[in-house]
């Protein structure tokens, strides 16, 4: 280090990494590897969905469904390439992809100050949700992965780059559509060229989203557009979103999901987080990460469905890392004290998760079961008699005849099973009375 020194180089560094990128690259493959000794199973239809992409793609037979995810998709096949089986390669990405979530939210920290990173990666790592999203085997993880790349190509004044991600993003996760809107449209006003930057931003997205269309058409043609409609519909009026009777009765559960993950004052940090850029003496003062916040607030409370709490990673995650930019040194103290707690909370020992510990268990012990959750997957996966309850006549008649029943919410005298992490569900098996 002495040599280095004389050099005119850092004196702290490793192989040209700053100390704390080194302490960080360390956490995230510790962390990695926690998760790679967890069994890496499919945890809700949609993986399979997903995991039968993997072998045939079709949007029509839902696999996966509208409207395809084809950069997903490609992902997983090329994980598969390399010797994985369809279940391992969808996990595998997501996986990766909570990995590349956690460096880039250290990366957008450690522009303020070097060591203002190390705190939010821990409390990011282990937060319950991003490991629930990292063995989920669904796009979430990568999807937020790439917006926070093109947040930090676009701090880092990189355009190109930032355009990249995003079209990559919207490969992975179309839904993000949004989001990507909001960031287009603040880069495009912020930019002192905006026609150019405009121009290669739409060629570049056009190119990839070209050939994205291009993938689907070839497996599904004219139809496509007829499950698209098909599916839209559903999922408004259906079963995409919970229905709310009173227009404040979501905002409720929004928030009782939101105080779950981030605690009632981290709800009241997060609403700080929102206004905060609004009320500056010297003016309005936006980043990119404070308008994708804002974005997938207002796209979180109109347009998700708040039984699922990974709904909520992208704007938890979001309010973490904003957090620990605005930190001085109080702040970043309780950054530490939070990192710490949540490594003795979060840290486990590995276990298969619950929802297939419940359809195992149910397996053994039901002829047949009643079930809104993981219908395909207790079908395919455990073969069992499964009657959906949404279709409600059909499943009371079944309950009548003996069949079990499996929920997230509580049933009287059930059997529980329990999440791996407090950010994923726990089941409740009703076994009939003998």
């Amino acid at each position: 280090m002495r040599d280095a020194a004389k050099e005119g180089l850092p004196e702290r560094q490793l192989k040209g990494l700053p100390l704390p990128d080194v302490l960080a690259l360390l956490c995230i493959l510790l962390w990695l590897g926690w998760l790679a000794c967890f069994p890496w199973q499919l945890t809700s239809d949609d993986a399979l969905n997903f995991a039968r992409a993997v072998v045939r793609f079709s949007v029509i037979e839902e696999s996966p469904h509208f409207p395809g995810y084809p950069g997903f998709v490609w992902l997983t096949r090329l994980a598969a390439g390399l010797g994985l089986s369809p279940v391992a390669a969808i996990v595998a990405i997501s996986w990766l992809g909570s990995g590349m979530i956690a460096w880039y939210g250290y990366l957008l920290c450690r522009s303020r100050a070097a060591w203002y990173g190390l705190p939010v990666l821990v409390v990011l790592l282990f937060h319950p949700l991003l490991p629930t999203l990292a063995l989920s085997g669904l796009t979430d993880a990568p999807a937020i992965a790439c917006l926070l790349a093109a947040c930090h190509s676009a701090e880092c004044q990189r355009p190109r780059r930032q355009a990249l991600w995003l079209a990559i993003m919207l490969a992975i996760r179309p839904s993000f559509a949004v989001l990507a809107i909001g960031l287009w449209s603040y880069s495009g006003w912020q930019s002192s060229r905006r026609r150019r930057w405009l121009l290669e931003t739409l060629l570049l997205t056009a190119m990839i989203g070209a050939g994205c269309g291009w993938f689907i058409w070839m497996h599904d043609g004219v139809a496509y557009l007829n499950e698209g409609v098909r599916f839209t519909q559903g999922h408004y009026e259906l079963w995409g979103n919970t229905p709310v009777s009173h227009p404040w009765q979501g905002l409720v559960q929004w928030w009782q999901l939101l105080a779950g993950q981030l605690t009632p004052v981290g709800v009241i940090l997060l609403c700080w987080l929102v206004l905060q850029p609004l009320c500056q003496r010297q003016g309005w003062s936006f980043t990119p990460l404070w308008v994708c916040l804002l974005v997938s607030l207002l796209w979180l409370l109109t347009s998700q469905n708040p039984e699922n709490s990974r709904h909520a990673a992208l704007p938890v995650i979001l309010s973490v890392i904003l957090f620990g930019r605005s930190a001085v040194w109080w702040r970043t103290g309780l950054l530490q004290v939070a990192a710490l707690a949540l490594i003795c909370v979060g840290w486990q020992a590995p276990s298969p998760p619950a929802i297939s510990t419940a359809l195992t268990y149910a397996a053994q012990h039901c002829h047949t079961l009643v079930t809104q959750y993981g219908v395909k997957l207790a079908q395919q996966q455990f073969q069992l008699q499964v009657i959906d309850a949404w279709y409600q006549a059909s499943a009371r008649l079944a309950l009548t005849q003996g069949a079990c029943r499996l929920s997230s919410e509580p049933l009287a005298g059930s059997e529980v099973f329990r999440g791996r992490f407090a950010a994923e569900k726990d089941y409740y098996l009703l076994l009939p009375r003998n």
